[in-house]
């Protein structure tokens, strides 16, 4: 009788295991986003946007950003080197411009280490140009993680609104 109760314990115990990785797992963040998503700036003003990870196994990304060049402008966008050097080399391809699309190629760290959830992968300064609306669109952002599979996210928008001087 006791083995039956012991079996039955074990299953109790690896239920409630499941139970727990599931919740678990249901709150941990996932993904990559912009922050802030809501930025209000007078004409003239300039404010940092990041692009943050929140996946476990990111070793290479790249995507598209769109804007209204007519609103704003990117005065400075790089990746995130405290992020992307942290602990050894990386591979960053140079980024492609021109008006109101930064396309980044390829960046992928080098020497078996992943990208840190929760740190930011890319870093991009936004100068407010005229008053308006305009929206930081992540395209297409893709990247590969540590078994070389390819995945998809999408990333929702940032919006800008730029009010007079």
């Amino acid at each position: 009788m006791s083995g039956r109760w012991a079996a039955a314990g074990l299953a109790v115990l690896l239920v409630l295991g499941v139970a727990g990785s599931v919740e678990w797992s249901a709150r941990v963040q996932h993904g990559v986003e912009l922050e802030p998503v809501e930025l209000q700036l007078a004409a003239g003003a300039k404010r940092e946007v990041r692009l943050v990870n929140h996946e476990r196994e990111m070793v290479a990304f790249g995507f598209r950003l769109r804007y209204d060049p007519a609103v704003v402008e990117l005065a400075d966008a790089g990746p995130e080197e405290r992020s992307i050097l942290e602990g050894g080399n990386a591979l960053v391809l140079p980024p492609s411009r021109s008006p109101g699309v930064l396309e980044v190629r390829a960046v992928a760290v080098t020497g078996g280490r992943m990208l840190k959830p929760s740190r930011p992968l890319y870093t991009f300064t936004v100068r407010a140009v005229r008053p308006g609306l305009a929206t930081l669109a992540v395209e297409e952002f893709t990247y590969v993680d540590f078994g070389d599979a390819r995945y998809s996210v999408p990333v929702a928008p940032a919006q800008v609104t730029v009010g007079g001087p």
